[in-house]
């Protein structure tokens, strides 16, 4: 054989194999749907009892905070709007913010946030 054949079947092999290889680039995803790719997977799916970096970095993208920290590492509202912390230090109580809703656009009102809060933190 001579170069031009080799170097001929190698190029068709190699743009074949990028082909098959682009499929899995170009794929289409469910509406509203998003793909994360991570190295690590973390170690729990709960944010509340996660401790490893790759599930900081999963469950800052998906879910909001009731306060999160500015530029100068103050404690600034989120989803909060206000808190108070009693005395003792025991008892955290936070307003939400009026336009707050579940990711599905629907408001359930307070108890419904209250009940969802207290089995997260039975969870712990």
């Amino acid at each position: 054989m001579n170069f031009k054949k080799v170097f001929s079947i190698i190029l068709i092999f190699t743009l074949l194999l990028l082909l098959t290889q682009l499929n899995v680039f170009c794929q289409k995803t469910e509406p509203n749907s998003m793909r994360i790719g991570v190295t690590v997977e973390p170690d729990s799916l709960s944010p509340l009892i996660s401790y490893s970096q790759a599930g900081y970095e999963i469950f800052s993208v998906l879910y909001d905070s009731l306060v999160v920290l500015d530029e100068n590492y103050e404690t600034v509202p989120d989803l909060a709007k206000e808190w108070t912390i009693s005395d003792d230090k025991l008892e955290w109580i936070f307003k939400l913010r009026n336009d707050v809703k579940w990711h599905d656009g629907v408001f359930r009102g307070d108890s419904y946030i209250v009940k969802n809060i207290k089995v997260e933190i039975r969870t712990i």
